[in-house]
């Protein structure tokens, strides 16, 4: 390949990189901030889990990934908790979209839900107001964001404290029920369960827990509605753990909203692009994004559009050839019109559209016009012209017709030279053949 044949080539593959490489970081226009917590090491006996750390590093990262501005705490102290609610608190004020994501242990008490710093130690109900933190200082945060408000729960893990709770305060019930209660959905907002109200999340054997691993999974996949994508979550739990968990969402929201929106981003700087590198490549890299039909519509009309030029050419070749292409000399004898007194005509049989022709070379001797308008051209109208384009039923390349033929003998009866000047589908004796029908009234 020449350098000059390179150039397009190089050029086609930069302008995908640029426009695809604003997908991958996952900027837009609006202002996406989330707060993460992952509480494991736990300092009373018997409460540490193994996987939250790991739930909100893992998460922090896809979610950085997808534009978002994240706080991540990770062993969050009663102090540590409440200094992360307040900055982002301030980070989510204007807000087009605030994320909470918790996990770690929580309960419910009274119908009241809270989130366990790893610093705290339950001895009654007193403890509850002092040592833990309130859903309700979370909802408070998200609520100053002006857009979506997504808060995801993966809190309902097993706690050995609230079991102690119970029976030293036989007194004063601390509510019993395991799990987390319901939240009031609030307007613009989704709230998103690991498992079942006043149910019991699994912690999970592998690095993540299996809501969280199910959420990861599924965050990767752009162009996912989130009450979709929720659904989706909720399925891949329920088949992981055999039933026994199944995820709740709550959504009250009065429009389509994305966490993972890099195939949208990506396709609105490139949608009035006609490179089908670019296209190409976006349908590769977004396969199962709804805006992969736009793509591939868009790719295939301008496919189309760029094969439309040489379609023409080679139809209006075979229609009215141009006088600037020469038939080869071969040709040109075979085109050589016979002598008036050994014409068809002249001799007197009468060349008509349906009978078999007696001249030239295999196919055309012995088959009829009318037979073959409707075979494949033996010669491309055009020298050099891709075989693709021009080898195709002559009456689906050409058009060719009772009507159009004998328009196309009707010029050669007014230009007989035209016969020998150019090069015909199916070579010079046909023009000649075309040429003595007309001159009968094309019958």
């Amino acid at each position: 390949m020449t350098i000059s044949g390179l150039i397009p080539r190089i050029a086609a593959v930069l302008l995908a990189a640029v426009l695809l490489s604003a997908g991958s970081s996952g900027a837009s226009a609006d202002r996406r901030v989330a707060l993460v917590i992952g509480n494991s090491a736990y300092k009373a006996q018997g409460a540490a889990l193994s996987n939250p750390k790991n739930d909100a590093q893992d998460t922090s990262e896809a979610l950085r990934d997808l534009g978002y501005d994240v706080l991540s705490v990770t062993d969050a102290s009663k102090r540590d908790f409440d200094l992360a609610l307040a900055k982002f608190a301030r980070m989510a004020t204007g807000a087009d979209s605030a994320l909470f994501f918790y996990a770690g242990h929580g309960m419910q008490y009274q119908g009241r839900n809270y989130l366990m710093p790893v610093d705290a130690e339950l001895e009654d109900d007193v403890s509850m107001r002092y040592q833990m933190t309130s859903l309700e200082d979370v909802r408070e945060a998200l609520d100053r964001a002006e857009g979506v408000k997504v808060m995801i729960l993966d809190a309902c893990r097993n706690n050995p404290l609230a079991d102690r709770m119970q029976k030293s305060n036989a007194s004063r019930s601390v509510g019993g029920a395991r799990g987390l209660a319901r939240v009031d959905k609030s307007q613009g907002s989704i709230i998103v369960y690991a498992t079942a109200a006043d149910q019991v999340a699994q912690d999970g054997a592998g690095r993540n827990s299996p809501f969280t691993a199910a959420m990861l999974k599924r965050l990767r996949e752009p162009g996912l509605e989130i009450e979709m994508m929720f659904r989706r979550v909720s399925a891949d739990v329920a088949t992981a753990t055999n039933g026994r968990q199944r995820p709740e969402t709550t959504v009250s929201l009065q429009a389509e909203f994305y966490l993972n929106q890099n195939d949208i981003i990506a396709w609105e700087k490139m949608k009035d692009h006609d490179e089908p590198a670019a296209l190409r490549d976006f349908i590769a890299k977004f396969p199962s994004s709804q805006q992969a039909a736009h793509a591939r519509d868009r790719l295939d009309k301008v496919e189309r559009e760029r094969r439309a030029p040489a379609l023409a050419q080679a139809t209006a070749a075979a229609i009215a050839p141009s006088p600037r292409q020469r038939a080869p000399a071969s040709e040109q004898a075979l085109a050589a019109p016979a002598p008036p007194d050994r014409s068809p005509a002249a001799a007197g049989t009468p060349i008509r559209f349906a009978d078999p022709l007696k001249t030239g070379p295999f196919p055309v001797n012995g088959q009829s016009i009318e037979t073959l308008a409707s075979l494949k051209p033996l010669f491309p109208p055009i020298e050099g012209l891709d075989e693709k384009v021009w080898k195709l039923d002559c009456g689906s390349c050409h058009k060719w017709d009772r009507q159009t033929l004998c328009k196309q003998g009707q010029t050669y009866v007014g230009d007989p030279a035209m016969a020998l000047r150019n090069r015909h589908p199916y070579g010079g004796p046909f023009k000649v053949a075309l040429m003595e029908w007309a001159r009968t009234g094309c019958q």
